[in-house]
């Protein structure tokens, strides 16, 4: 844990959050040039059919279905805020 940040130390290789956001780019790169038949390669992010089904529009009144990830997809934590200490309040006032 940094004292003066409160943030933890970084770990070894890439956060689930970061593969997740290039699985999403890269996903997304390729289904936008797949209507203007450009270039011949397959999609190789793989898709989840019911995942993207389970999260299709749908009435606020229904219970939400559950959803598994993708085979590729890594299962990113929910992070907490990290609160401000007074210390540091005191010196960004300052």
């Amino acid at each position: 844990m940094n004292p003066t940040t409160g943030t933890r130390v970084l770990a070894a290789g890439y956060a689930p959050a970061t593969i997740a956001h290039n699985l999403s780019a890269v996903q997304g790169c390729y289904a936008f040039h797949l209507p203007f038949g450009r270039g011949p390669v397959p999609n190789p992010v793989p898709e989840n059919r019911a995942r993207r089904a389970t999260l299709a529009h749908r009435s606020p009144l229904e219970v939400p279905g559950r959803k598994r990830r993708g085979r590729l997809r890594p299962k990113v934590p929910i992070r907490q805020p990290v609160p401000v200490s007074p210390e540091a309040l005191a010196y960004l006032a300052a």
